[in-house]
């Protein structure tokens, strides 16, 4: 029998054909229920559990009756008492999936054991911390296969697009119906700069060598994908391995009165995120198999090789002790001065200092960005004045662009008297407007 023609129906008018009959989806408590009955083609059932009502096994069932001595596996298909042939077979739903993250009740069966994860066309969920694959089909529809316990869970879906370009998810098992929530669209171009936490500082323990790194997440470079990471170490005293606690170097070893670029790194065949240390402001040597990349600020090591102490806050770079970068005697006219800040990327160096009058004549001092034009200090036109010979002037803290050598640009009129110049830190965007 093939399912008739819908027909509207109202009690009391008319008659009900027998296909029509049929067609009428019935309604039971638990799987035994179904046990008890031999159905007809055409006919279906919604029950209300497995073994109590609201398991996480609830879902419409059909009748099949080509099946022969069909297997009762107490979820997807359910065999009446005795029957050799027949048996009432879940009715799979499909639902899409709107956004990044959802929530529903479900109870996935475990039948991935032997697949294994990096085929182009798998992708990776987390259903409460336990990882999951998604499989792609050629139309977009992925497969969600596990194990996890029925109740309320949320979804992670990965942040690149399965196979097929559409994401939906399509419970395996006995994961129908699924009943989302609300969900949020994330689209990693639309998240262009974002960061979140990844917050740098030295280890507790071996503050020399060790670097933490706060929980957090950041948009990659390549406005790929959004990536999200624990809580992490990572050591300076080798070349990188996988995980929190090993080594982070992409590449050699470590060097002395060197700035190193700290990256988050992503697979993108499995998702797994970790960090990495390089030379490189803007193009690590990454790991293979990890394609997105992004940097979330820079340290520095001192003539032992040791990792020199700072602290971090959102943008702001401060180090514990302050270094002079800059104390002798001032030049006539512009030169460029350099200071311990990141190289290869630009940032706004915190810079204070004091300036030494020894001359009679007023001395006019100017500290600008080399991305400016450079200009003839006055009167009219200067940070720092003198008027008197031994006049001492100090100057609070100034925010100044460098360009990638560390460096901005320093002006007098005159070339006299000494100028003591630190840096305090550093601010640096983290390539939140790149």
């Amino acid at each position: 029998m093939s399912a008739p023609q819908l027909t509207p129906y109202q009690q009391g008018l008319g008659s009900v054909n027998a296909d029509g009959l049929n067609t009428f989806e019935q309604t039971c408590n638990v799987f035994n229920d179904m046990r008890a009955v031999v159905g007809v083609t055409g006919m279906q059932v919604w029950a209300r559990g497995g073994v109590t009502i609201n398991d996480g096994l609830q879902g419409p069932f059909y009748w099949n009756g080509t099946l022969v001595n069909p297997v009762d596996d107490n979820a997807n298909t359910i065999v009446p008492t005795g029957s050799a042939q027949g048996a009432w077979v879940r009715n799979p739903v499909t639902a899409q999936i709107a956004g990044f993250t959802s929530t529903g009740t479900a109870l996935l069966p475990n039948n991935d054991a032997s697949e294994s994860i990096g085929s182009a066309n798998k992708r990776l969920a987390t259903v409460n911390s336990v990882q999951y694959l998604l499989y792609g089909s050629a139309s977009g529809v992925i497969t969600l296969q596990g194990q996890s316990a029925a109740g309320t869970f949320t979804l992670t879906l990965p942040n690149t697009a399965p196979p097929g370009g559409t994401s939906y998810l399509q419970g395996n098992g006995p994961s129908s119906p699924l009943s989302w929530g609300s969900s949020t669209a994330v689209n990693p171009a639309l998240q262009r700069g974002q960061i979140g936490g990844l917050t740098l500082s030295n280890d507790g323990g071996s503050p020399n060598t060790v670097l933490d790194i706060s929980a957090g997440f950041c948009t990659s470079s390549d406005l790929v994908s959004v990536m999200q990471l624990s809580a992490f170490t990572k050591s300076i005293s080798g070349t990188w391995v996988v995980g929190s606690g090993t080594n982070g170097l992409d590449t050699g070893t470590i060097a002395a009165s060197t700035w190193y670029h700290v990256f988050v790194i992503q697979r993108s065949d499995t998702l797994v995120v970790d960090v990495l240390f390089s030379l490189s402001a803007t193009s690590p040597t990454l790991p293979t198999s990890y394609t997105q990349f992004r940097r979330i600020g820079s340290f520095r090591t001192n003539a032992s090789s040791q990792i020199i102490a700072f602290t971090q806050n959102g943008n702001e770079f401060l180090w514990s002790v302050f270094p002079q970068d800059y104390g002798t005697t001032i030049a006539n006219g512009a030169q460029s001065l350099t200071l311990t800040v990141p190289t290869g990327v630009v940032v706004n160096a915190l810079i204070f200092g004091q300036y030494s009058n020894s001359n009679a004549a007023p001395i006019y001092i100017l500290i600008t960005s080399l991305a400016t034009t450079s200009t003839a200090t006055s009167s009219s036109l200067s940070m720092i004045s003198t008027q008197v010979t031994g006049q001492n002037i100090g100057f609070g803290v100034m925010s100044i662009r460098t360009n990638t050598s560390a460096q901005i640009r320093f002006n007098a009129n005159a070339a006299s008297g000494t100028l003591s110049l630190c840096t305090m830190g550093w601010l640096d965007s983290r390539g939140q407007f790149a």
